[in-house]
C-alpha cells in the first residue's frame, strides 16, 4: 500500500495486533486509538511522511519497538494502555514534538533515548513503574537535552511513577537537575 496517506480506524472495537505500515512510504498520519487491539507497537521505519501517530486508549501489553527514519514525526500518543519494558529511543524521530505514555506499565528507560530530541516540548510518562536507575537515568538524558538546546515551554510530567506499588523519587542529584530544568 506504497500510496496509503491516512489510517482513522478510532473508536471502532478493533481486535488483533498492529500493521507496521511497512511499504506504506506514503503515510503521513495514523489513528488506531480507542480499540482493542492487543500486543506490542511494532518498529516503524523509513516512514519519512509520517506526521503522527495516535495508538492511546488501547490493550497494547507488550513493547515499544524502536523508531528509525521517522524524520517528521510529530507526535506520538500511546497512553492509556499496559504497555512494558523500556521506553525506546526516539533518535530516530528528531523532530518529535509529544511523547506521550502515561498510563502504561514501562519499568525500563535506554540511556540516550531522548538526548538528541531537542524539538520536544511535551513528554508525559506519569503513572509508570520505572525503576530507580531509569528514572536517574531519564532526568540525565532531559537535562543534557536542555543543556544541547536551551529553550522554555517544555512540559514534562514524571508525576506517580511506581515500581511494585512503591513510589519511585528521583535520587538528590536528580532533584538538583529537575530543579534547574524548571
Amino acid at each position: 500500500m506504497g500510496s496509503l496517506q491516512y489510517v482513522s480506524l478510532y473508536w471502532n472495537g478493533l481486535t488483533g495486533t498492529l500493521p507496521s505500515f511497512a511499504g506504506s512510504t506514503s503515510i503521513y498520519g495514523v489513528q488506531l486509538q480507542g480499540n482493542n487491539f492487543t500486543g506490542n507497537i511494532p518498529g516503524y521505519t523509513n516512514l519519512t511522511n509520517l506526521r503522527y501517530l495516535y495508538m492511546h486508549n488501547n490493550q497494547l501489553d507488550g513493547t515499544i519497538g524502536e523508531f528509525t527514519n521517522l524524520t517528521n514525526l510529530y507526535y506520538f500518543y500511546a497512553h492509556n494502555n499496559r504497555l512494558s519494558g523500556a521506553l525506546p529511543s526516539f533518535a530516530g524521530a528528531p523532530n518529535i514534538r509529544y511523547i506521550i505514555l502515561f498510563n502504561n506499565n514501562l519499568i525500563g528507560y535506554i540511556g540516550g533515548a531522548l538526548t538528541s530530541n531537542t524539538r520536544m516540548s511535551y513528554l508525559d510518562l506519569s503513572n509508570n513503574d520505572f525503576v530507580q536507575t531509569a528514572l536517574n537515568q531519564l532526568i540525565d538524558d532531559l537535562y543534557t537535552n536542555y543543556q544541547t538546546s536551551p529553550r522554555g515551554g517544555v512540559t514534562i510530567n514524571l508525576k506517580n511513577i511506581r515500581n511494585n506499588g512503591v513510589l519511585v523519587v528521583p535520587s538528590e542529584e536528580q532533584l538538583d537537575k529537575v530543579e534547574q530544568l524548571r
